[in-house]
């Protein structure tokens, strides 16, 4: 979440190492990738100065990947991850001791614009697979897709997902303002994810009744 001050994982100073103590979750790519980047509370003010990113390589001792998670969309990809005295040298603080929540506060801007598009991009794929299905099935001798109950809802998600893809688009090519990446994550989810509402409602009826499948 985007609570970073008051993230538990803990690291402390020994000698020219810091020893990293804690849990993360939904943690992107956390199974699998090489190099993990770890924020850490390096200090108890509480305060933008009290926490530290470091880089983290896999098979380091003390670091743990305990599961892999579930999620609506990216099943596999978040993971728990452990670490338990784990050990890394000073040269593995990224930037300078203190400047973690600043790179925090960075990753996160960057994590909103990859949700704007990847809810842009889930919205358009719904959307194609409705319209190859009400294309195919037919009733009253011609295709589902033909009659206004079916084609007007598709028509009203087609021009709120190309609204969508523009916003996204145009203000990602500006300079990225602190606050843009919300704003470009919430409106692109707003009007992309709302629309995969109707095609899915009109693709999907046929589950339970297999017989009207299509062929």
């Amino acid at each position: 979440g985007s609570d970073v001050r008051n993230i538990r994982t803990r690291a402390v100073k020994d000698g020219n190492e810091w020893v990293i103590d804690g849990t993360k979750v939904f943690i992107t790519n956390g199974a699998y990738a090489d190099v993990a980047q770890v924020f850490a509370k390096t200090s108890d003010d509480g305060g933008m100065g009290s926490i530290t990113a470091f880089v983290v390589e896999k098979g380091t001792p003390g670091f743990e990947v305990v599961r892999t998670m579930e999620t609506h969309a990216n099943n596999g990809l978040p993971a728990e991850l452990r670490f338990t005295d784990c050990r890394v040298p000073e040269e593995n603080v990224i930037g300078d001791v203190g400047e973690g929540f600043f790179h925090a506060l960075q990753n996160i801007n960057d994590t909103r614009i990859q949700n704007g598009g990847m809810a842009v991009g889930l919205a358009q794929f719904c959307l194609d697979r409705t319209i190859d299905y009400v294309n195919d099935r037919t009733a009253f001798g011609k295709p589902v897709g033909k009659f206004q109950g079916v084609s007007f809802p598709l028509a009203d998600s087609l021009t709120e997902l190309r609204a969508a893809d523009l916003r996204f688009t145009a203000e990602e090519a500006t300079a990225v303002a602190q606050a843009t990446g919300s704003t470009r994550k919430g409106w692109s989810a707003h009007r992309s994810v709302p629309r995969t509402a109707a095609p899915p409602n009109l693709s999907t009826g046929w589950r339970s009744s297999p017989e009207t499948a299509p062929r």
